[in-house]
């Protein structure tokens, strides 16, 4: 099995933690808000400081079945707009000032 098959179809929450980029107490604390107000857990872990954008791009790359160790930075990150749901696709600054506290 090569690096890619590992992160494929998996959560975006279980492909962070394999990349060792965060630990499960992040995840459950987003997961938390995410159930509570919804939105989409890599914007919350964005939000929340825990991830960079483009880490969050990087596994959403490595779950479609780009290889995260070919040396593809996420700005060479296979085009996934095709695949992703537009939801995935608004720019982060769209979410600056959305509520995520009160859980």
């Amino acid at each position: 099995m090569d690096e890619a098959d590992l992160y494929r179809n998996k959560p975006l929450g279980q492909i962070l933690k394999l990349m060792e980029l965060l630990h499960e107490g992040h995840i459950q604390e987003a997961l938390q808000i995410q159930r509570k107000q919804g939105g989409l857990l890599g914007e919350i872990l964005v939000t929340l400081g825990y991830a960079s954008r483009d880490e969050i791009l990087l596994a959403l790359a490595a779950q479609k079945g780009a290889d995260p160790g070919a040396g593809e930075s996420p700005t060479e990150a296979p085009d996934l707009r095709g695949s992703t749901p537009h939801a995935l696709l608004i720019p982060l600054d769209a979410l600056r000032g959305a509520p995520i506290n009160g859980i």
